[in-house]
């Protein structure tokens, strides 16, 4: 249990907290919990190829993801405690990319369109927003200033933002609630301006309302996962860096809980794709990445198969 009091270092403060989300999307995204709802998804049962399907390009993004998994997992084997605190800073972004390969290769099969980051993240958004997904995944929040709206997350009342219990549940929802507000008011301000909204007279408008933040919130779509580790993507590039280094930082720990939250939601996208592909062609897929890499995601691919 992590439970501690507010205090005046306010890297320590970040540090924690970036662990303390970390450990609560990992704790949330729980790989057994996630098998066991796949196998009763309605979306999965009828999931099919789509005619419009390229499975070279399927190939492709499937292999982008496991290879950057691969490199996640490497760094947590092969570097020393002061090595691996340095390379925290790149895990965010690898963490980001190998599960947006996923979903995007997830989307070629199922014949989506989009291909931007912009455009997956909204679809996924949508897409969970919907039933889609297993429930687990499916959180997210969406609406605008001061009218955020949280679904597939339980109400509680934090005593401080560093309250953490992996044993009560409403306590990691609460935490994860906290990860989607802060990503979604970001995200609100910085599409804003790019609406190019004008004043009365014709200026540009550099203050906004709360019409402004509905019209910026449906352009957005919803927060959701995808939201978070895009965020943290950017953060860990160029704002987040001296938090990422931290003494205060258990960089063992934050590097497991990523990485298990990273299996959690590539399993869910490669079980779409072995259920469309078949065992022929998605072992096809598997087979085309280097042997010595493969154990880092085949133990997740049998559980695949016994599921489907």
């Amino acid at each position: 249990m992590i439970d501690l009091p507010p205090f005046d270092s306010s890297s320590e403060a970040r540090a924690r907290m970036t662990l303390i989300q970390c450990k609560a999307l990992a704790q949330k995204l729980e790989t057994d919990k996630l098998t066991n709802e796949l196998s009763q998804l309605a979306h999965l049962r009828s999931f099919s190829k789509s005619s419009s399907c390229r499975v070279e390009e399927v190939k492709k993004w499937v292999a982008n993801g496991w290879n950057t998994e691969v490199l996640v997992k490497a760094n947590k084997r092969l570097l020393d405690e002061d090595a691996l605190k340095q390379s925290l800073q790149w895990i965010f972004p690898q963490a980001y990319y190998s599960a947006f390969s996923l979903c995007l290769a997830y989307f070629i099969v199922g014949g989506y369109t989009q291909r931007t980051h912009a455009g997956v993240i909204k679809e996924f958004g949508d897409l969970i927003s919907r039933d889609k997904y297993p429930k687990t995944i499916s959180f997210y929040c969406d609406g605008g200033l001061n009218k955020v709206s949280f679904k597939n997350l339980q109400f509680r009342q934090l005593t401080h933002t560093l309250e953490y219990d992996r044993r009560d549940e409403d306590c990691v929802d609460a935490q994860i609630k906290q990860f989607l507000n802060s990503t979604r008011q970001n995200d609100l301000k910085e599409k804003l301006p790019k609406l190019g909204l004008k004043t009365k007279k014709g200026k540009k408008k550099v203050k906004f309302d709360q019409k402004d933040y509905d019209q910026a919130s449906k352009k957005l779509g919803n927060t959701s996962i995808l939201s978070l580790l895009y965020r943290k993507r950017i953060k860990a590039n160029y704002q987040d860096i001296e938090t990422l280094i931290s003494d205060y930082l258990d960089a063992e720990s934050a590097y497991e809980a990523i990485v298990a939250m990273l299996e959690g939601i590539n399993l869910i996208h490669e079980s779409f794709i072995f259920k469309a592909l078949k065992k022929k062609e998605f072992e096809d897929i598997l087979n085309s990445v280097k042997k010595r890499h493969r154990n880092d995601f085949e133990q997740r691919i049998e559980r695949i198969k016994e599921m489907i």
